[in-house]
C-alpha cells in the first residue's frame, strides 16, 4: 500500500490482520478496511494502527494493541520477518 501503510496477510491463510481500535483479528483482506492498513516505523520491525497504537505480544504472549508509553520493554512491539520454505 502506498503512503508507508500495509497490509499484514497470513500467509497460510491469505486473511489480514485487522482491528476496530481494540481488539485484533483475522479478516477477508480488503484495502478500503482502515482496520488493516498498518503504519511501519523502526525499518519495519514495529507496526502501528490507525489509531496510534501499536502491535504488542506482552508477558502472557497475548497479541494486543496498546499505547507505546505504556509498554515497558521495547521487545515486546518489535516484530521480525521469517519465511521458512
Amino acid at each position: 500500500m502506498s503512503n508507508n501503510r500495509y497490509m499484514l496477510q497470513n500467509v497460510s491463510t491469505g486473511r489480514c490482520m485487522d482491528t476496530n481500535g481494540t481488539d485484533l483479528y483475522m479478516s477477508s483482506c480488503s484495502s478500503a478496511d482502515s482496520g488493516q492498513r498498518w503504519i511501519s516505523f523502526d525499518s519495519f520491525h514495529s507496526w502501528q494502527a490507525a489509531n496510534g497504537k501499536v502491535l504488542v505480544q506482552w508477558d502472557t504472549y497475548v497479541v494486543g494493541l496498546s499505547a507505546i508509553d505504556d509498554i515497558d520493554d521495547s521487545r515486546k512491539y518489535s516484530w521480525t520477518n521469517t519465511f521458512s520454505m
